[in-house]
């Protein structure tokens, strides 16, 4: 998708290989998606569109079957490292724990590093980065650095929306304020709470109003065009 433009009875969606038209769109798309497509967007729109994002790193470590979790974890998913406790890690996932074939060999572990830690370290070096985590990793999973045998990086550049001042007043005022025949709404992470339950309560909110606004809008299903 290239851009969404609003016309007089229709919206046109521009692709790179074809155009579209639609009665009404509902955009769930991250923020700054949102703000390259739709660029008709009134002021709270704008605002709302212009939220910022944290960054973020994680990586997938795969271990030999030498290796074991700890007894007191063999039963565990996910662990959440206390702030005052952690150095760059925030969380991991076991996710052999919870799916025993995600890997063929040992375990499959997820490692979620903090906010500061991941923008830091995003554009690093790969083999810089697990030479960084090294101590702390074996504190938490001891001895799992002489075990891996495998590593892949995901890189989230735009990782979770934050929250500036104003950005939840925004946010009831574009769901007090927004016309019944708008034809463009926004959903996604940054219009609610700013996580996947965030997000699809988004969609379902975009949904119901264009549902309770149809009646008597150009196109639907009460009208004659």
């Amino acid at each position: 998708m290239e851009e969404i433009i609003v016309e007089a009875d229709s919206v046109r969606i521009q692709t790179n290989k074809r155009e579209l038209r639609a009665d009404r769109v509902i955009l769930a798309v991250p923020a700054h998606t949102a703000k390259i497509l739709y660029r008709q967007s009134g002021d709270i729109e704008y605002a709302l569109m212009d939220t910022p994002y944290s960054s973020t790193l994680n990586l997938a470590l795969g271990t030999s079957r030498e290796w074991a979790l700890p007894e007191t974890l063999r039963y565990v998913y996910g662990l959440l490292i206390p702030r005052k406790e952690r150095k760059h890690i925030a969380a991991i996932a076991v996710e052999t724990a919870k799916c025993s074939d995600r890997t063929q060999f040992g375990h499959l572990i997820n490692v979620m590093l903090d906010g500061t830690s991941g923008t830091e370290m995003i554009g690093w070096d790969e083999e810089k980065i697990l030479q960084t985590l090294q101590s702390e990793l074996d504190e938490l999973l001891p001895g799992i650095s002489r075990c891996i045998i495998f590593q892949k990086y995901y890189h989230w550049l735009h990782a979770e929306p934050k929250s500036p001042i104003g950005r939840s007043r925004n946010i009831a005022a574009y769901r007090r304020n927004i016309p019944p025949n708008s034809q463009v709404l926004l959903a996604g992470d940054y219009m609610g709470m700013p996580f996947t339950e965030g997000a699809a309560e988004t969609g379902q909110w975009a949904a119901s109003h264009l549902i309770k606004s149809n009646n008597g809008f150009p196109g639907s299903a009460n009208q004659t065009r």
